[in-house]
């Protein structure tokens, strides 16, 4: 497993950056540890020497009696998806010391679209091409830089793209539910309730809704959360051909909750909660901001890594009296890294979470 050492060699700083400021980097998401019993190499008082699957280079086992029993715990499925984790991780490395930048690799649309492609349309990210062209090619230029830092670059790569552009696509979804002419709209104003390093890691890909909505001259978005430490900016973030046809995308931002946010001049077209986990974490802070989006009569889309965190934050909405426009469904716009569950007792029944995998909207109160 490649450390976070080799990152600091190559940075002055040990930061995630992005078009707004610096972060601290995530390149590190699993330890060594032993699949069957968890023990770590440092749990006995001599250094335990750990056996490596050779497949995934992700699952361990410490012992004899361990490796029995490894395969029960280390499943085909698991070591699959392990394997695209590690393919991910180590090419979102090997880019990080290509660039000598810690920015998330993002794939954008290299020219506006001349006519709007609802994504309603679209199965899901296997037809990602319809509505980027250009993108297996540009992806498989990408890959070549990264051939041989590992033999899975292309399909590494390709997850890169699209788990970026998952915010995005999320948000644009949810606006063709609740904005009815949204293909002939030329301004769009977009809420991010709680933002946090996700969100402003991909802001990037914002401008994607200039490039895929052929009407649309300006986007704002509103980034709060009181993990914001980026000052105001609103300068024109747009590019180069945007900016040619007098398009404009603007940010701002608000650190703190989003109920001390007053959108009087920025009213939001949607509002998106994205990975809250607010009936699980800092469930009292999120009231006030919860009362806020309701009390505002617009729609805001909640996502969460698992259907039963969405049913749960959709019943807890519904317990406020929110009208609920789309109850909790499966968003084909989800993350493509998968998240293993790091407490199990056996694998029998493990379920592989994904960012934003599922959704429901809400507006106003009943």
């Amino acid at each position: 497993m490649l450390c976070r050492d080799i990152c600091s060699n190559a940075f002055s700083s040990p930061t995630v950056d992005c078009e707004y400021g610096t972060f601290p980097p995530g390149y590190i998401s699993e330890e060594i540890k032993c699949a069957v019993c968890l023990r770590t190499p440092f749990h006995n008082a001599v250094y335990l020497n750990m056996n490596q699957c050779p497949a995934c280079k992700l699952g361990w086992w410490c012992s004899s009696e361990c490796s029995e029993r490894f395969s029960l715990y280390h499943t085909p499925e698991l070591c699959a998806h392990m394997s695209d984790v590690e393919a991910v991780e180590h090419l979102t490395i090997a880019y990080a010391l290509a660039r000598r930048t810690s920015r998330q690799f993002m794939q954008r649309s290299p020219v506006p679209r001349s006519s709007y492609l609802p994504l309603s349309e679209l199965r899901g990210w296997t037809e990602y091409d319809r509505l980027v062209p250009d993108f297996d090619y540009s992806l498989h230029m990408n890959a070549r830089e990264f051939q041989n830092a590992h033999p899975r670059a292309e399909k590494a790569i390709a997850f890169m793209a699209k788990e970026a552009a998952s915010v995005t696509l999320t948000i644009l979804a949810a606006l063709e539910d609740v904005v009815p002419d949204l293909s002939r709209r030329k301004r769009l104003c977009i809420h991010i309730a709680g933002a946090a390093h996700r969100e402003l890691s991909r802001s990037g890909l914002m401008e994607e809704l200039l490039h895929f909505l052929p009407y649309l001259e300006h986007v704002a978005v509103v980034y709060a959360g009181p993990e914001i430490t980026i000052s105001p900016s609103h300068q024109n973030l747009a590019c180069v051909k945007c900016r040619n046809r007098g398009w404009s995308r603007t940010s701002i931002f608000h650190t703190g909750s989003y109920a001390d946010f007053d959108s009087k001049a920025y009213p939001p077209d949607l509002i998106a909660v994205l990975n809250s986990g607010f009936t699980e974490m800092e469930t009292k802070g999120w009231q006030a901001s919860l009362q806020a989006i309701l009390s505002g009569g617009k729609p805001a889309v909640f996502t969460a890594y698992s259907q039963m965190e969405a049913e749960w934050e959709e019943k807890a909405m519904k317990d406020m009296e929110a009208r609920v426009v789309k109850s909790t469904e499966l968003n084909k716009w989800r993350g493509l890294s998968p998240t293993v569950p790091k407490e199990r007792s056996t694998l029998d029944d493990i379920v592989f979470t994904y960012s934003s995998q599922f959704r429901f909207i809400v507006q106003g109160h009943v």
